[in-house]
């Protein structure tokens, strides 16, 4: 611990001091899970300042070393109250002091406002209402685009329960993209990068606004298609036509770029006559930009020159620290690459409804030595270096790792003629732009190419165990959201109510070789040995990446979808409308947590008209055959 000289004997500039050495170790010990001794420290600390104070209570160094440290180990209330002692004894000209004093006790309360909105928010599982207002409450202080994005996000998981709040959560995506992207203007031209004025933030691929120096070949042009669908919940069963209509889909390739952050964003290549000229990709507004790329916090007028810093978001949106930045002249440089990163690539859906296209597209489109960029594969199962094996064992040697998951928010890689495949995004019939639906010609693409005979494995060891019908409920047991609370009492009760009828298999993804996946989703289908007849599989799930599987489905398999009936959820319906599946939604009971949510429930009701709809359709359809 720290030595401490006999207080009478010191003076009101050592027993300042004294305050900052007991302060910072207490934050020492604090920091080492030694809650005791840093407590001893903090009282310490306090011991000296209110002999300080005793000394010379009109002098203002104790209040401020107090203000500081309480602030930095969080308590704001205390160092509000401190500042304001400060402020009441500046003289009454010592307008530079008044100003850093008022700026000081706006960082205390931004710091207050931010620790009760974590206290609230409880890591997306507590009162999101509460945590939202008190983040436009921060709003009012610093017009930040990380807490434009925060808010998206929470009004996003409350349209499960007022389904309006997703016009206002577009609107803060939209103003956080705007304003991150003059934060990364203002990092570049500090770097020494020349910015022209008409250089933008692309949200969307579009043919009359594309990059300098872009050419586009074109590979399916945009039309609509529809089917109808069906959502059942507490109030019955309705059934309507879903449409959607699909935009361009180009071969984009592009001059001189880099690829920036975990989501692999399209640069210029920076330079001191070069552009600074960004592109989201088709995932548009939904990209975070400050997870990416370097920015100044422009937006916040007592620190306009700092970085903001993507590894330490701290919830004050204050107090961000320095992040160390790549050298153009350092980062690997390719000629000529393919690359399918892109927004939340690492996951499960957007691998396969996404980047699985891309790849395809372009291994057909381009010579076969060009180097590939590729999530680097550090998932427990390994799917994505799964997936490229069943492609080809010799795709190996063209492979470039990058990194998805961790590294600095900048410059990763610098290519001279990049390839690229993307979409103007999917619309449907709404103003807003949708989530993450790709191409239907990419999804068929995708379903042909993965579902080859040398793919298929007739006998996957997980069923055909009778002659039935299959049906496969994909579980979320051991995941960490939208366990569904019922799971165990719906599967009994489909194994009892189909009966001799058909065979209920438990579908867990991360036992599941990627072989099998695809194996188990295409070949569930049914001969009946008395009258030929195709019977489709049912697939029953929870909104979640292993319902990605039933882009591998035959025209026909039905699809029972647990899920949420919001705007940015239509993933698995989507892919069903697009490859011609019989979709339904159950909906789950409303909770303002949205998908977010450790688990989900159904309402009794809903419950039973799933295992109504699924005995309607194996168990009449058998015995319809068997007559």
């Amino acid at each position: 611990g720290s030595t401490t000289v006999l207080a009478s004997s010191m003076s009101y500039d050592e027993l300042c001091d004294e305050i900052v050495v007991h302060a910072r170790a207490a934050a020492h010990y604090h920091n080492e899970g030694n809650g005791e001794q840093a407590e001893r420290e903090h009282m310490l600390a306090f011991d000296a300042f209110e002999r300080a104070v005793g000394l010379r209570p009109q002098e203002i160094q104790a209040f401020a070393n107090m203000a500081v440290y309480s602030f930095n180990s969080h308590r704001f209330d205390h160092a509000i109250e401190y500042w304001k002692q400060v402020k009441k004894r500046l003289k009454p000209n010592d307008q530079q002091l008044k100003k850093l004093v008022q700026d000081k006790l706006q960082e205390c309360e931004l710091g207050r406002i931010g620790a009760e909105r974590d206290a609230v928010y409880r890591g997306g599982q507590g009162n999101i209402t509460a945590a939202t207002e008190l983040a436009l409450r921060q709003l009012e202080f610093i017009d930040s685009p990380d807490t434009h994005q925060d808010i998206a996000v929470m009004l996003l998981m409350r349209t499960e329960v007022d389904s309006s709040l997703v016009f206002e959560a577009h609107r803060h995506l939209q103003q956080s993209v705007t304003i991150a992207y003059r934060g990364y203007m203002a990092a570049a031209r500090s770097r020494g990068w020349r910015c022209h004025r008409e250089d933008q933030v692309y949200t969307a691929w579009i043919k009359d606004q594309m990059p300098p120096r872009a050419s586009v070949q074109i590979l399916d042009t945009e039309h609509s298609y529809n089917d109808s669908v069906s959502i059942i919940d507490r109030n019955g069963h309705h059934i309507f036509l879903q449409n959607y209509h699909q935009g361009n889909v180009w071969h984009i390739t592009l001059q001189d770029v880099v690829l920036f952050g975990k989501d692999g964003l399209v640069a210029a290549a920076p330079s001191q006559k070069g552009r600074c000229w960004l592109h989201l990709g088709s995932q548009g507004i939904f990209v975070n930009i400050l997870m990416n790329v370097p920015a100044k916090t422009i937006w916040n007028k007592q620190k306009p020159d700092s970085l903001f810093d993507h590894l330490r978001r701290v919830d004050s949106g204050m107090n961000r620290h320095q992040q160390s930045l790549a050298s153009p002249s350092k980062i690997h440089r390719l000629q000529e690459a393919v690359s399918i990163i892109s927004y939340a690539v690492r996951s499960y859906y957007h691998w396969v409804a996404e980047a699985l296209g891309r790849l395809l597209v372009l291994l057909k489109d381009l010579p076969d030595n060009i180097p590939i960029i590729v999530p680097k594969d550090d998932t427990s199962n390994q799917f994505i270096t799964q997936y490229l094996e069943l492609l080809s064992n010799d795709l190996a040697p063209r492979l470039y790792p990058y990194d998805t998951k961790f590294g600095l928010a900048d410059l990763r890689v610098r290519v001279d003629h990049l390839h690229v495949v993307d979409w103007e995004t999917t619309r449907d019939g709404t103003e807003l732009q949708t989530h993450a639906l790709p191409p239907r010609d990419l999804l068929q693409l995708t379903r042909t190419s993965m579902t080859q005979s040398s793919i298929i494995m007739h006998d996957t060891g997980l069923f055909r165990k009778k002659n039935f019908p299959l049906v496969v409920f994909a579980s979320r047991q051991g995941e960490r959201m939208r366990i569904l609370k019922e799971e165990e009492k719906i599967i009994n009760q489909l194994r009892s109510g189909l009966g001799g009828h058909a065979e209920v298999v438990i579908f867990q993804g991360e036992s599941t070789s990627i072989r099998q996946a695809i194996s188990i989703f295409y070949h569930a289908d049914w001969h009946s040995s008395c009258s030929h007849t195709l019977y489709r599989q049912l697939v029953i799930g929870v909104h979640g990446g292993a319902l990605s599987n039933t882009i591998f489905c035959k025209p026909g398999t039905a699809i029972f979808e647990i899920g949420f009936e919001v705007a940015h959820t239509q993933h698995f319906r989507h892919i069903a409308v697009a490859l011609g599946l019989d979709y339904t939604l159950f909906t789950v009971k409303e909770d303002e947590r949205g998908v977010g949510r450790p688990s989900v429930s159904l309402d009794e009701s809903v419950a039973l008209e799933l295992l109504e709809a699924a005995r309607f359709r194996i168990v009449n359809t058998t015995r319809r055959d068997e007559l």
